[in-house]
């Protein structure tokens, strides 16, 4: 395989050329080529590339080769690259398959692996099984022939990947997915398919659902099951088959090795028996199945490894991998009529494995410990060591609103060290007076969190870790009568700004599940001057953050809010809004340091022509309260931010400070924020 050279990347299907082609293969006898797309899938794109040689080639030289490259739709490449499965592929055709290639022929030749960790871009140029081999089919389900196929190789596979963590610590890591993540996603699953699934099997993924958290802990138990690194997607869809010659059983060809991990090898059993199979299909031949499976597995490692009871055993432990991957697979991809198809399909034949190992019997009881909301720690204060993603950001987020003067505001502090400047930006809205903004997109490293250019200087200290936070800003910024304009490129009147605030915790700091991130309700005490006029404001709600991570503004969407009602109560909610998935919630509601997390969250909303927010309506529900939170909120002052990506597209953070309503007449002021990607 030639080396991973990272400037040796094809970014589009374009930019491959005659000398790559040369080079990578090692055949300089290579004249010409052409493609073909073969594939177009959620994160990345395919194509088959015809090959011509000058006379004198040797007579090997493949006809063709697969090219798998980044998806050019920037959100489908940012899902990739924070989802991790561009990296994995390409290191397991760099690190793992090579030495694979001794005990198993099911894998595709690697010609060329590349990867670029700031973009998300790769390139990986692959043996073709050629236009003969058949496609795997989920929903038509494999024969018995296809499936014995399957189980050899994946026994041999299983003995050659035997846990090693010291080779391959890149493989070992916790699960992305946690008790509060499958809730919310099987909250969208039941809402989708409540129609078209057996209720049954409905209950099943119910009762699973609920006891996620422990079950994740029991599965990887010493003794419970043999680890080993697996495949992670062991199904029909991800495999083709060559006839083979005369009585020859056919050639397996494996690939879509994007969701490689460490884990249970059996997970990759029960995946394939639960998904790839006809129910009364793998009843019948299930056992005989599991035997070629266990010789398989002996034969490579050169020595018995398991035996059929102690694989029946792991298999009926593991037979919820195929409901995990069913609820989560069908809410995180794009929907289609063809999908849904197979999503029910497959998702039936996972529940009724289940039934057949009587696997429920094993559930432990409801994990209510993998509910409680996580707390950030002390050391989560301090700044991070960036990552080398490109847009790899650590952010610290304040706001306030002083409702009795008329002023709020926000501020924050972006590091985009590898976008080649960080931001800095401050809102300050004062009624009766212009909206007074201060941008930097190109601003320096700070040091030590102190900020200094021509136009700002500003500090930010933590004076107790989780309790108390100090920001000063003096800067000269912009004011606008009429905010809209600043959206379109006009410029304001000069203006002076200078804070000095004093942020004091007064609830519980709440952690995010999903990304590193914690926000904390607080009241504000300090003094806001624009242009000589000073104001002080004391002991006014606010709410600080801080985020680390991979942070695509114009990949995503979103709802933000924090407010405090007039009885006390704090709110904050995320209504993240992915592409071609159902939106995720975030947040929690608190009172008197009792802390709950929101479990789902209903927005509407209406925009002006000029993309300013009209009003609000949210329906907040409350894991382990009946009634929902019903919220109206009235706009007081809009502070939108237009950013602009070096690659063209846009998004608009439009963020207002407003009046909270509730039904019964309790009122409430807090800050609003849309991130709504736009064309132009």
């Amino acid at each position: 395989m030639a080396a991973s050279i990272e400037t040796r990347i094809i970014e589009a299907v374009s930019d491959l050329t005659v000398e790559f082609l040369r080079t990578a293969l090692d055949l300089p006898s290579i004249t010409s080529f052409s493609t073909t797309c073969i594939g177009t899938g959620q994160v990345g794109d395919c194509y088959r590339v015809a090959l011509q040689y000058s006379q004198g080639a040797p007579s090997n030289a493949p006809a063709t080769v697969i090219l798998k490259i980044a998806s050019r739709d920037p959100r489908s490449r940012a899902s990739g690259l924070s989802l991790g499965i561009y990296e994995r592929e390409t290191h397991f055709y760099t690190e793992l398959a090579p030495s694979l290639m001794k005990t198993t022929d099911c894998l595709a030749k690697c010609y060329h692996s590349a990867f670029r960790t700031s973009t998300g871009a790769f390139t990986l140029l692959l043996e073709d099984a050629g236009t003969t081999a058949l496609v795997g089919d989920d929903i038509q389900g494999a024969t018995l022939e296809q499936a014995q196929v399957a189980m050899r190789e994946l026994g041999r596979l299983h003995a050659a990947m035997m846990m090693s963590p010291e080779r391959f610590a890149w493989l070992v890591q916790d699960s992305p997915v946690s008790q509060p993540l499958v809730r919310q996603l099987f909250a969208g699953f039941a809402e989708r398919y409540r129609d078209q699934i057996d209720p049954g099997h409905l209950d099943i993924c119910r009762r699973f659902v609920a006891s996620f958290g422990e079950y994740m802990e029991k599965r990887t138990e010493p003794g419970v099951c043999e680890m080993g690194i697996i495949h992670g997607d062991y199904r029909m869809d991800n495999m083709l088959f060559t006839p083979g010659e005369g009585s020859s059983k056919p050639k397996l060809m494996v690939v879509d090795w994007q969701l490689i991990t460490a884990g249970p090898v059996a997970a990759d059993l029960a995946y394939f028996l639960g998904c790839s199979l006809k129910v009364e299909d793998r009843r019948q031949w299930q056992d005989r199945l599991l035997r070629t499976y266990c010789n398989a597995l002996a034969e490579a490692a050169g020595e018995p490894v398991m035996t059929l009871e102690i694989c029946k055993r792991e298999v009926r432990m593991q037979a919820f991998f195929g409901v995990t991957m069913g609820i989560v697979s069908s809410i995180m991809a794009a929907r289609t009529e063809r999908g849904d198809q197979m999503f029910m399909t497959v998702m039936a034949r996972h529940c009724e494995l289940v039934k057949d190992m009587d696997s429920l019997a094993l559930l432990p009881p409801p994990d209510d410990n993998g509910l409680m909301p996580l707390l950030p720690e002390l050391q989560d204060e301090q700044q991070h060591e960036p990552g080398p993603e490109k847009d790899w950001n650590e952010s610290w987020y304040f706001d306030f609103v002083d409702e009795a003067q008329g002023v709020a505001g926000w501020i924050r502090l972006g590091l985009t060290p590898n976008r080649g400047g960080n931001w800095y930006h401050a809102f300050i809205t004062w009624a009766g007076r212009p909206t007074v903004i201060v941008s930097d997109f190109a601003a320096p490293a700070p040091d030590n969190l102190l900020l200094n250019t021509a136009d700002i200087t500003a500090s930010h200290e933590v004076l107790k870790p989780l309790e108390k936070f100090r920001l000063t800003l003096t800067a000269r910024g912009e004011a606008f009568k009429e905010i809209a304009e600043s959206l379109y490129g006009k410029q304001g009147t000069s203006s002076k700004v200078q804070l000095d605030l004093l942020y004091e915790t007064t609830g519980v700091p709440y952690k995010y599940r999903i990304t590193p991130r914690y926000e904390i309700p607080c009241k504000v005490t300090g003094t806001v001057t624009v242009d000589g006029e000073i104001v002080s404001i004391h002991a006014v709600p606010g709410q600080r953050d801080h985020s680390v991570g991979v942070r695509d503004w114009w990949g995503m969407e979103w709802a933000w809010s924090a407010f405090i009602l007039s009885n006390g109560q704090y709110v904050h909610t995320t209504d993240l809004r992915l592409p071609n998935a159902p939106s995720m919630s975030i947040g929690y509601v608190q009172r008197d340091s009792s802390i709950q997390e929101v479990e789902a969250i209903t927005c509407h909303e209406a925009f002006d022509d000029d993309g300013l927010a009209e009003w609000l309506t949210m329906n907040i529900r409350v894991m382990g309260i009946a009634e929902e939170l019903s919220v109206v909120v009235t706009p007081k002052s809009h502070t939108p931010l237009k950013l602009v990506n070096d690659d063209g597209r846009v998004t608009v953070l439009e963020r207002v400070w407003g009046e909270v309503c509730l039904p019964n007449g309790e009122k409430g002021v807090g800050w609003f924020e849309w991130n709504r990607n736009t064309k132009e």
